[in-house]
């Protein structure tokens, strides 16, 4: 094994431009796992995006924990631990709220042969790093600058096509291959390993860095700190053999790099651009997970920009194939990002949207010619384009795998566009009735996406908001009086359910004397307690058993067995 040690850096005093991290950043329930998992005598740190968030001054969102315990040994120290995963095992700590704690063993890259490939990966990063300084100078370089040598390069590589599962980070790789042309995909990323080792196996080497809790130390090995006072995005060694070993982390770079406004590699830069078609060889489901996650991210404009100009956003979507060089000049292009950067407006980059909001503002011009415009139906204008948007929409599904609820829910959000946007052939002619209602129309969930895509396209378009500001207020007069209840109904029958006459006020004192009785006896009585008491005043369990006793009179007793009466 080398014997590089890593960099220490105190937490509470990481350096110029790095912001401290305070154990009051720390989720309490995470600390606790941790501390459980060193008390027991085992190796344990937070590890990944929380590390980096708190040193870049943001909030994580969860507290990943990598340790040197295996996953039973996690399990037998936490009675709510559950181990997940086929491939690689994780152990996910459960905390009320259903709040989840992700524990996982060190491993290492699987692709490593013995221990030397540590040192070989060292060494790769030094070198790497160095170059990479040198290129720039030192100088902290912005995003734009520097793709500004690369965007438009195309890669001539072909891609095959494999299956697999749709794990999160990079949980589901492949290798194998000749010496010439290596295809070094990770398929089993199942091999237990050092500290030292999980941490050269990861992406970036911002997501490289360990967090101590006892000693309140930011563990280096790669050198993730220097990355982050620097503001760069950068591989753990050669990013072109990275990429090729999972090609989603170009798609997590782009993510990375608008979500944290970080300057990518010149040497990162160029490998994307180099070997974007191999996208085609990852699972579906991680690919479209992180388009998702760019989507709903900070700046999805940004990110769809540069992938449009490194040619991913062709091999993934070749339904809109735009072209590098032109993109600038394409109006169709300069729409789709008028439409994103209004949408990141409204969801802030919280990913709160459902997905059928992103697909339908991703797609919108070629699901808006299934509506209405060459591909619409010609049949009658009546009509509804329900085959033409499936002829879209079920082919980019099956592709992308994506979940026939969001495909459906888009196509059911466009066809409620028809009765409520007046752009639309039909928006203005004369409605048909309908079962239910305008009231019903509006409380259905369709009705919510197609008010929002309607908001987000007309600003993005810069059109006159008087359509979506009428049906606002169309749904807050149908729903501001609220739905009668059935018991309200009930009321106001002759003769209510037997579940509703306990809840029943008793009659006036005056109402039930009758005239013969004297003053004294007509006196108010206190009221009985709801739920014990009938109308007539006499106890509830009472007039079961007499409603029984005179089900006996009419039928009979019941039998015994043997066929006399009980």
């Amino acid at each position: 094994m080398s014997d590089r040690s890593p960099d220490v850096y105190p937490a509470r005093a990481p350096g110029a431009e790095v912001h401290p991290i305070l154990p009051t950043a720390i989720d309490p329930d995470a600390m606790s796992v941790v501390r459980r998992l060193v008390s027991a005598g085992h190796s344990a740190y937070f590890v990944g995006g929380c590390v980096r968030d708190l040193l870049l001054g943001g909030t994580p969102k969860d507290f990943d924990i990598a340790t040197s315990a295996r996953p039973r040994q996690v399990k037998k120290l936490f009675r709510s631990a559950r181990i997940i995963g086929r491939r690689f095992r994780l152990v996910h700590v459960i905390f009320p709220g259903n709040k989840q704690i992700e524990v996982s063993t060190f491993r290492r890259d699987p692709n490593a042969d013995g221990t030397g490939a540590l040192a070989g990966a060292g060494d790769a990063f030094t070198a790497h790093a160095g170059e990479a300084a040198g290129a720039s100078g030192g100088d902290e370089r912005g995003f734009d600058e520097s793709l500004a040598d690369v965007l438009g390069e195309e890669s001539g590589a072909s891609g095959r096509d494999h299956g697999g599962d749709a794990r999160d980070d990079e949980r589901d790789l492949d290798r194998g291959g000749d010496e010439e042309d290596e295809d070094l995909l990770i398929r089993e990323d199942n091999v237990y390993g050092s500290e030292a080792e999980d941490a050269v196996r990861r992406d970036f080497t911002i997501n490289g860095l360990f967090y101590d809790v006892e000693r309140e130390e930011v563990i280096d090995w790669v050198g993730g700190v220097p990355d982050v006072r620097r503001r760069t995005l950068r591989t753990i060694g050669d990013a072109s053999r990275r990429l090729r070993e999972d090609p989603v982390r170009i798609l997590r770079a782009v993510k990375f790099a608008t979500r944290l406004n970080l300057g990518l590699d010149p040497l990162l830069a160029a490998a994307m651009a180099d070997h974007h078609e191999e996208l085609t060889k990852c699972a579906a489901p991680r690919v479209f997970e992180e388009i998702l996650r760019i989507l709903g991210g900070v700046a999805p404009d940004r990110a769809i920009e540069v992938l449009v100009g490194i040619g991913v956003f062709r091999v993934l979507f070749p339904e809109m194939p735009f072209e590098a060089h032109h993109a600038d000049t394409d109006p169709h292009f300069r729409r789709l990002i008028a439409r994103l950067r209004t949408m990141s407006a409204v969801d802030r980059g919280r990913r709160s949207l459902p997905t059928a909001i992103y697909l339908a503002i991703l797609f919108w011009d070629e699901l808006l010619l299934r509506m209405d415009g060459e591909a619409a139906p010609t049949e009658a204008a009546h009509h509804l384009p329900i085959q033409s948007l499936d002829d879209f929409l079920r082919p980019l599904g099956q592709r992308c795998r994506m979940a026939k609820r969001d495909t459906a829910r888009v196509r059911a959000a466009l066809l409620a566009l028809r009765r409520i946007d007046p752009r639309f052939s039909d928006g203005g002619a004369k409605k048909r009735r309908r079962r239910g209602g305008l009231a019903e129309f509006v409380r259905r969930e369709f009705f919510g996406d197609a008010l929002l895509l309607m908001q987000i396209t007309y600003a993005a378009e810069g059109l006159d908001p008087a359509p979506v500001h009428e049906w606002e207020a169309k749904r807050h007069e149908l729903l501001g009086a609220p739905r009668e209840e059935p018991h309200a109904r009930h009321a106001r029958n002759e003769r209510l359910p037997r579940h509703h006459r306990a809840d029943r006020p008793a009659p006036p004192a005056s109402m039930s004397a009758s005239p013969s009785t004297p003053p004294s006896a007509a006196l108010p009585l206190a009221a009985p307690a709801p739920g014990k008491r009938t109308d007539d005043g006499s106890p509830l369990h009472r007039r079961r058993r007499r409603r029984r006793s005179r089900r006996h009179e009419l039928f009979g007793a019941p039998a015994d067995d043997r066929g006399e009466p009980a």
